[in-house]
């Protein structure tokens, strides 16, 4: 009986070493596995290592190409790139502004329309007087003549005579475009 008890413990043992011999060997596999995805994850470091190494060597050369480009247009300019830079972007902003003036004038009907009979440069020439002593003159109605310098008081009183009679009363701005003055006739 004790013979039978103790083969009977020795096949439970045998089973036992089986059953724990199998998960040795599943873990046996497992760490194989491992053993090989590491190794892969290496070799995709050491690949990743050597391309971000070339990277850092071009942004390099490309950080110093800019630099000397920079110096060069510095040099050309006279002025430094930022510097310039921001003249630009103040000229484009002063376009951008002048073009929405321009649209709200042409939306409230006062639009600017020059041409050839409304331009009178003898008149900016021939005035003895600096535009500052001129400019208070338009405020309100002015005759063509009057601008011109003649001074003809028969002129005035037919002009003053007219100017009752016509309610459509043209009046006379001066307006800057392009750095030039312009006299303009506004409806």
């Amino acid at each position: 009986m004790r013979v039978k008890r103790l083969e009977m413990d020795n096949k439970e043992l045998v089973k036992m070493i089986d059953s724990d011999q199998s998960e040795i060997d599943i873990l046996k596999v497992r760490v194989a596995e491992l053993e090989e995805e590491k190794a892969r994850r290496d070799e995709q470091n050491e690949y990743f290592e050597l391309k971000n190494k070339e990277l850092v060597a071009a942004k390099a050369v490309r950080y110093h190409e800019f630099y000397m480009l920079n110096k060069v247009v510095e040099s050309m300019l006279g002025t430094s790139v930022e510097q310039k830079f921001e003249e630009l972007q103040l000229e484009e902003l002063r376009a951008q502004r002048q073009a929405e003036i321009d649209k709200q004038m042409k939306v409230k009907g006062k639009g600017v329309e020059v041409t050839q009979r409304s331009i009178v440069p003898s008149m900016v020439v021939e005035n003895p007087k600096p535009i500052s002593s001129v400019s208070g003159l338009f405020e309100d109605y002015t005759p063509l003549e009057e601008l011109e310098g003649t001074d003809s008081n028969e002129d005035d009183e037919k002009e003053e005579e007219e100017e009752k009679d016509n309610k459509d009363e043209k009046v006379y701005r001066w307006c800057i475009m392009s750095k030039a003055y312009v006299l303009v006739l506004l409806d």
